[in-house]
């Protein structure tokens, strides 16, 4: 799975391509995030105001908008992202 990450002042924007034959795996694991049930090992989701999540042809685009006053790490984001990604795999099978 290949993806880009943009950073803008109050949000993050993310496009993860190729994810066919993972595409519920990780849609599920960015679900979690969602609903509060966010496993990565990072503090920036205490930053977020929402996340929102579009699956779209054989990728997901992902949104996270920061809380006021606050400014998401997007290395942080990024490391959030691989953890995720590399856990969607392992339970693909």
């Amino acid at each position: 799975m290949k993806y880009r990450i943009s950073n803008h002042k109050t949000r993050i924007s993310i496009r993860i391509e190729d994810v066919s034959g993972c595409n519920e795996e990780v849609l599920d694991s960015l679900r979690n995030c969602q609903q509060g049930n966010c496993s990565c090992p990072t503090a920036e989701y205490g930053k977020l105001r929402g996340i929102q999540v579009v699956a779209n042809g054989d990728g997901v685009s992902i949104t996270l908008e920061s809380s006021s006053g606050e400014q998401l790490d997007a290395a942080a984001i990024e490391k959030c992202l691989q953890y995720t990604l590399k856990r969607s795999e392992k339970n693909k099978g």
